[in-house]
């Protein structure tokens, strides 16, 4: 029953992952084509109306589709779960309809090249508006899939929607010349096509019906995560708007490059991760062996986030010059390495609050974020006016740094386990002078430059397996390695 269970899970789990990586990866791969079509400028614009659409979905009602997942199951009536889904979709989209009529009418009102010195300002923002809705009513429905455990539908529907996303982005960017706008043309026209043919397949089956009584039960779950999405919102995203206000015009679009390549370190290894942490660890049951998992496990993630972390940063001006052709996008490597620091401790903060979890004391968290949020303000509104957009990444390293550490020490109270203090901040420290060394003393580009780096990231390896792991540790890993072997050739 169990391992049936669990084979399930996984299966559905990769289907989904797959699916979210792919997604990922499409984005990565549109950096050399905005970046060599779009001017700094550009890239800035479309980044700030990305940020500002992830403002919008939380006022439109997103988390009532999380709402939708676990009211779904509340009763066993098939009538009633059909229900639970028209009155979700009804709710969102009307929420949505709400917002985009208020948010498009000041598009008609107000003059564009007056406010922004952009005429292009209110069809991009108008653009952004159809894009909100008819993402919202696809993720409604989307949403429906995963909660019938239809992977394998939900993949190939996801798929096919990147597939037809990127090859429109291309060919209206590239192909069509449309540059900025033909960006926000085409995500809308695939948005719009495949909220379109889902709905068509979904709803009819469904039936438009809605029930005040459910729709009261969902906003009451949804409401109270609002605060908790705007705090994630500031933490992670708001800085554009700072280096927007207080640095050059193009520096958003240089901070938006370093940022999505210091992000690596995320969505390579700590969101698949995370994906099957939390389920592991509650799945342990006995509080003692999850305080000792969570204990000796985090050092080594970290360890292994350390890695990544320090190679994003060292070879910064070889990534940025691969992706963007254009001189004005190189500055972006100085921001790279604050940006994957931060993430490394934004992994660290992670494994913090896991406590919190497993204690059902998750009180404080919200109180940490908006700590941690005020940090970040204080840090970009000081240090952006000095170092531009350099001072938002600094910032963003700042503010997760002092969140982990917070957050580690907060957790004790309600989570006790003999946290490795030293190991890890003796495995950060030593990663971030690596960093500091190759930065600013071996030669950026050239054969030397490269060696250089390789024998940093080979000494790096060397004292992670001679002087960070333990005798026992090695041993352990050996063992392991020649069982996969073993299994791999049976």
């Amino acid at each position: 029953m169990l391992r049936e269970a669990i084979k399930k899970l996984s299966q559905h789990a990769l289907t989904y992952s797959a699916a979210e990586q792919l997604s990922r990866v499409a984005g990565f791969l549109l950096i050399p084509l905005f970046t060599h079509y779009l001017s700094e400028a550009d890239y800035g614009t479309k980044e700030l109306f990305a940020v500002t659409l992830a403002v919008l979905a939380q006022l439109c009602g997103i988390n009532i589709t999380n709402a939708m997942a676990r009211h779904y199951f509340d009763d066993a009536d098939p009538e009633r779960k059909k229900l639970v889904v028209s009155t979700t979709w009804i709710a969102v989209v009307t929420l949505a309809g709400i917002v985009v009529l208020i948010f498009g009418a000041a598009t008609w009102l107000v003059d564009a090249r007056a406010v922004f010195g952009e005429p292009r300002i209110a069809t991009l923002a108008r653009l952004s508006l159809a894009i909100l809705w008819f993402q919202l009513a696809r993720e409604v429905l989307a949403r429906y899939l995963q909660t019938e455990q239809r992977s394998v539908t939900f993949g190939v529907f996801s798929i096919a929607k990147i597939v037809c996303e990127l090859g429109l982005q291309i060919l209206f960017v590239a192909g069509l010349q449309r540059g900025l706008v033909g960006a926000f043309e085409a995500v809308a026209l695939s948005e719009a096509v495949f909220a379109t043919l889902l709905g068509l397949w979904i709803l009819p089956r469904m039936g438009l019906r809605f029930s005040r009584e459910i729709f009261a039960g969902l906003m009451a779950f949804a409401l109270p995560l609002i605060p908790n999405g705007v705090l994630q919102f500031c933490l992670h995203s708001a800085d554009r708007y700072f280096v927007a206000a207080l640095a050059e015009r193009d520096d958003v679009g240089v901070y938006a490059l370093a940022y999505k390549l210091g992000y690596i370190g995320n969505y390579l290894l700590l969101g698949p991760f995370l994906m099957v942490w939390y389920p592991y660890v509650f799945s342990l049951v006995v509080v003692e062996k999850q305080k000792r998992v969570v204990a000796e496990l985090a050092p080594h993630f970290l360890f292994v986030m350390s890695t990544l972390t320090l190679a994003l940063s060292i070879w910064a001006p070889e990534l940025v010059g691969l992706l963007a052709q254009r001189e004005g996008y190189r500055a972006a490597a100085a921001a790279v390495p604050w940006i994957a620091f931060g993430y490394l401790f934004w992994g660290w903060f992670q494994f913090a609050q896991t406590g919190f979890h497993v204690a059902k004391a998750t009180k404080r968290l919200p109180w940490l974020s908006a700590g941690a949020v005020a940090v970040n303000v204080i840090a970009n509104v000081t240090l952006i006016p000095l170092l531009g957009f350099r001072g938002a990444a600094i910032a963003t390293a700042l503010t997760f740094a002092l969140l982990a550490a917070a957050t580690q020490i907060a957790v004790q109270s309600s989570f006790p386990h003999a946290f490795a203090w030293r190991r890890v901040l003796t495995t950060i420290g030593l990663a971030a002078g690596l960093v500091a060394l190759v930065r600013g003393f071996a030669p950026e580009h050239g054969r030397s430059a490269e060696w250089i780096k390789g024998l940093v990231l080979a000494a790096w390896i060397g004292w992670g397996w001679w002087l960070y792991l333990r005798a026992d540790e090695r041993t352990t890993l050996v063992t392991a390695w020649r069982d996969w072997r073993g299994g791999a050739r049976s």
